[in-house]
């Protein structure tokens, strides 16, 4: 199987060179023309942006996505030349991240770059699988025109206190090795991007477990702590509260670092030849958008991640790991994501077209 959700090493190489016609375009000399003075960024020699750049967040007020937009729209308000605007929408349905995209490209603005999509991978690629979007709506992954990815939150794979077999994920294995089917893992519904990503680790590491689908993440954890599962996969910020108290245990951190505060459990790389595991926080654009004017939106959001209260204030997120994806490496990440995901999508019968 591919790389699913790979976290690329290679970071922060920042946007790279386009070439194009000395013609006096914004590209003319072979290179996008990106002038910061006295700390604004400056249009470029077309003229972008001259009007409101908008951040779109297909989900509600005071959703995660829309805390991390109204962050990041702080922290450029003095980089910017123009305003920043931020706008939750919550009248996409259940194609969310693709009918945004869509909407975008309808228009003039969207396609020139300025309407910039929050977005989390792995789970809307994944959602290319599982849902006939492409079918529906015409975007596929190339329709996301990446502009940056900024931060990640591994998913970790946890355990019930004071478990008969120990705290570590070698004896967890052996465990499960010499007795299968006894361990209870307690799913997020099928098909969620949590779930297919411990279907994806049971099955590199030959675990057979018996599958009970829990409810929201708190529920499977309050589950757990309990003694009524045994195995989960969670995300940092719902676990700490619960590990806090010493109602979990982590035995293993999808990404190739442990995150404060859990350096103690190893990274799943090092336990095993598999890829990782992350939901990446993410802007995209149209597949419309100019090179070039995808390129300045990068110089602009990667200046917001060095706002000081950016900094602060991204570190109060339990598990969040900073990292500073260009486009390339965003576009990598979702090819993979795409293209590693289909297999066991298919073999867990899970597909579209096998409904």
């Amino acid at each position: 199987m591919g790389a699913a959700m790979l976290v690329l090493s290679a970071c922060g190489a920042g946007a790279p060179e386009t070439e194009g016609p000395d013609d006096g375009s914004p590209v003319a000399g072979g290179a996008c023309e990106i002038d910061r003075a006295d700390g604004v960024l400056q249009p470029l020699a077309d003229g972008f942006p001259n009007q409101p750049i908008t951040i779109l967040v297909a989900d509600s007020a005071g959703s995660a996505d829309d805390i991390w937009a109204r962050t990041m729209q702080s922290a450029v308000e003095d980089i910017s030349p123009v305003r920043i605007e931020v706008e939750d929408r919550e009248d996409f349905t259940a194609f969310g991240t693709w009918e945004a995209l869509a909407d975008m490209g309808s228009t003039d603005e969207g396609n020139d770059g300025y309407i910039n999509l929050v977005h989390t991978p792995p789970g809307e690629v994944l959602d290319l699988h599982i849902q006939p979007i492409t079918e529906e709506t015409g975007q596929d992954v190339d329709s996301l025109n990446a502009v940056i990815g900024v931060a990640q939150e591994p998913m970790m794979i946890v355990q019930r206190p004071e478990a008969p077999w120990g705290d570590t994920w070698e004896e967890m294995v052996a465990y499960a090795h010499a007795n299968p089917g006894e361990l209870r893992y307690i799913s997020r519904e099928v098909g969620s991007a949590l779930d297919f990503g411990m279907e994806y680790y049971m099955r590199e590491f030959d675990l057979e477990m018996e599958k009970i689908i829990g409810g929201p993440q708190p529920e499977i954890a309050a589950i757990l702590g309990a003694g009524e599962g045994d195995i989960s996969i969670m995300t940092p910020s719902v676990i700490l509260p619960h590990w806090e108290g010493g109602r979990l245990e982590v035995l293993a951190v999808a990404a190739d670092t442990s995150p404060s505060p859990w350096e103690d459990a190893p990274p799943i790389t090092e336990l095993g030849d598999v890829v990782t595991f992350a939901f990446t926080q993410a802007l995209s654009v149209t597949a419309d958008v100019p090179d070039c004017h995808r390129e300045w939106l990068f110089e602009l959001w990667s200046a917001g991640t060095e706002d000081e209260d950016y900094q602060a204030s991204r570190s109060q997120i339990p598990g969040s790991i900073p990292v500073l994806f260009d486009h390339d490496e965003m576009m990598a990440l979702l090819h993979d994501s795409f293209e590693g995901t289909e297999e066991t999508v298919r073999e867990l019968g899970l597909h579209w077209d096998q409904q």
